[in-house]
Parts: C-alpha cells; structure tokens; sequence
C-alpha cells in the first residue's frame, strides 16, 4: 500500500520503466504529468478499485496530483482526493492539519513542485534520493534498492556505530544515496533544486490526547531466533534487532489473525528512544496489517531465562557466518570487537549487537550491496 515515483526537473522526462522497476510487481495505481513527473502506488484494499491512488485533479488548467499512507484515527480517514481538495483551497498552510502519522507526496503541476512530507507524529517511511538533477522517492528503502542495482553504496563506519551505539531508528548516514524523511520534515522539490524545512504545525498541535493504556507484550522463548532475525530484517530493509521483536512480532501476528486491527503494548523502549519505539511499531504494524501503539512500561523487568536463551540461538548464527572467510562480517569487526560484545554486561545489549551482525551478513548476501570506508 506504499508508493514510489520520480521527479526530472533536469531533463524533463521520467520513463514509466525506471518507476516500473522501482515498484517491482505490486504497482497498481499511476500518473504522470508533463512527463517530468512519475509515481506508482501499491493498489487498494478491495478488487472494486476503491482508493486506488494517486488521485490526481485539474484545477485552473493545471494538474495535481497526490499520494498518502496512513491510518485511520478517530473513525476518519484521510484520503489522496481530500488532501489535494484541502491543498488547492488553503495551499501548504493545509498541511498542519493533518493531526495524525502520515507519508504523502503532492505534485503541484501549476509551478511544477513536489512536496514530500510527514506528519509530526508517528512514523511512516518515506525515503529519497537525487541523482543527476533528478529526485527519487518511496515509502520503502526496497524500492530505491532496485533503482540503484547492483550499487547500493553502505558507509562502513556508520553501519558499525549504528550496531554497536544504543538503539535508534535509521541511521542518518548509513547509506551513501538513499535519506529518510523523520517525522516532521518536508522535502520541496521544485526546478530551484531541493529544500527541505520543517512540516507546519496547525494551531491544535497541542491537543491534549488521551493517553492508551498498553498491555504487557507476552515474553516466552523463540523457537526459531534466525527466522526472526530475517523477518526484521527484511520488514526494515536494514539490520535492526532487540531481545523485545521477536514477542512484539508474534503478539501482533496473533492479534492480526484473530481480526484484531490495533494493538497498544508496552515498550521498554519508549521512555529511552521515542523515535526507535515509533519506528518499531510502524515497521511491524504494516507489516502484519495492524495498528501498534507503543506506550510508557511501568518498569523494567528481567527475563533473563528466555533472553539466555536467545543470545545461545544468535551465538550459534553468527559463529557459523564467522567461519566463512568471505563473510562481510570480516571488514566490520575482528577478535576485539567481538570480545568487547561478549564482555557486554548487559543481556539486551549484547542480543542487539550479535543479532544485527547476523542480519548484516544476511543483508549483504541477500542484496547488492557495496561497502565503502
């Protein structure tokens, strides 16, 4: 239900191949005006074609179009068509009232402009990248994966002070071409070059909203430790891991099947990290089809039996990447670093690190990626 597009203020002329490929096989819905502006969206929820995007409207003999992800919130859902209304009616001053987490990407054909926008709250994905006077988009870092090929460069420095640092969403510098938008960020893209400023806040910014009470994620042992750490891998698209996912992915997943659409949990990470809580939540929530809140946890507790556990499942995962001679793993990290990991005094710290080792020998195995000092 995501989508992805270009933008060739350079040249002039966005080929519906190159968006194609960025798309893979889930595109449903597309528009393209001028031939300098291109986007693909995932489709709807139903075979009719209801909310099918982008939607795009005329209006004073120029064209607009426009493509959101979001959740409904207080029994409303904001659509593409009504977003567009709000925006030629009130113009940007429009955005700082959307009161909820959202990614949106709004052409305005009548001065030739792309906003690429997200909501002050919550977190939903929306990555980007310029090449040659062009700029790319996509609420998934897969998508621009695909339009770079076999050159998708990672700095080797941050990717080894994002495993061994506290946990926190994307890394700003983790990849050479490829950014993220955070949660109040607007990128303008227009024929002046790009610019990106600060999302309106609306006057209700300050709404005081009642605060969800989150129940205790269940905490038992992980049958299959690698199937969770690929699973979280490939719902980030870069290695991302805690002792806490695998309870928060099988919670959902069974919430999920019972028919239940949202799920307000407590995280021990929210108090610490608000940003990776956020992240956390949105990656699995459209990825099992539900709606997670994190909330404040009352306290800390220690599940050192299960946690023990886990990290014996990761040890035996990653010795086995270890013993290959051409395992990426070699030019991250050598005999000190691994003893500094295993001299880790605390549980949770030493599953995270050992658990994005492996996903990072996962990742360069499963996708074209160039490591670059």
């Amino acid at each position: 239900m995501g989508f992805c597009g270009a933008l060739d203020n350079s040249t002039g002329l966005v080929r519906f191949s190159t968006v194609r490929k960025m798309c893979g096989l889930h595109g449903y819905g597309c528009a393209f005006i001028n031939k300098e502006y291109g986007i693909v969206c995932g489709g709807s929820d139903s075979h009719s074609g209801e909310g099918v995007q982008p939607i795009t409207v005329s209006h004073n003999n120029a064209l607009y179009t426009a493509a959101i992800i979001c959740d409904a919130y207080d029994g409303q859902s904001v659509t593409a068509e009504g977003v567009l209304e709000g925006y030629i009616e009130e113009g940007e001053s429009f955005m700082s009232t959307l009161e909820f987490p959202y990614a949106l990407a709004l052409y305005d054909g009548r001065c030739g402009e792309l906003m690429l926008t997200k909501g002050t709250r919550g977190d939903k994905p929306l990555f980007y990248s310029s090449v040659d006077g062009a700029v790319y988009f996509a609420t998934s870092i897969r998508s621009l994966f695909r339009l770079f090929g076999g050159c998708v460069r990672v700095r080797k420095d941050a990717l080894v002070e994002h495993i061994f640092g506290a946990p926190e969403p994307f890394p700003e510098r983790l990849f050479c071409d490829i950014h993220k938008l955070y949660a109040g960020q607007t990128l303008l893209c227009s024929r002046l070059g790009e610019s990106l400023v600060d999302t309106p806040l609306g006057v209700y910014s300050q709404t005081h909203r009642a605060i969800e009470v989150g129940e205790p994620l269940k905490i038992s042992e992980t049958d299959d430790v690698r199937r969770e750490l690929t699973y979280a891998l490939f719902t980030f698209d870069y290695p991302q891991f805690d002792c806490f996912m695998p309870h928060l992915a099988s919670t959902a997943r069974e919430r999920a099947r019972a028919g239940e659409r949202s799920l307000a949990f407590c995280d021990a990470f929210y108090s610490a990290s608000p940003a990776y809580s956020s992240e956390r939540a949105e990656g699995f929530g459209t990825s099992l089809g539900i709606r997670l809140t994190p909330t404040p946890a009352e306290r800390e507790k220690k599940h050192s039996r299960v946690h023990r556990a886990m990290e014996k499942q990761i040890d035996g995962i990653l010795n086995e990447y270890l013993e290959r001679p051409s395992c990426v793993l070699h030019r991250l990290v050598d005999a000190s670093s691994l003893e500094a990991i295993n001299s880790e005094k605390s549980i949770p710290l030493r599953i995270r690190r050992k658990g994005m080792l492996c996903q990072t020998a996962m990742w360069f195995e499963s996708y074209n990626l160039v490591l670059v000092n």
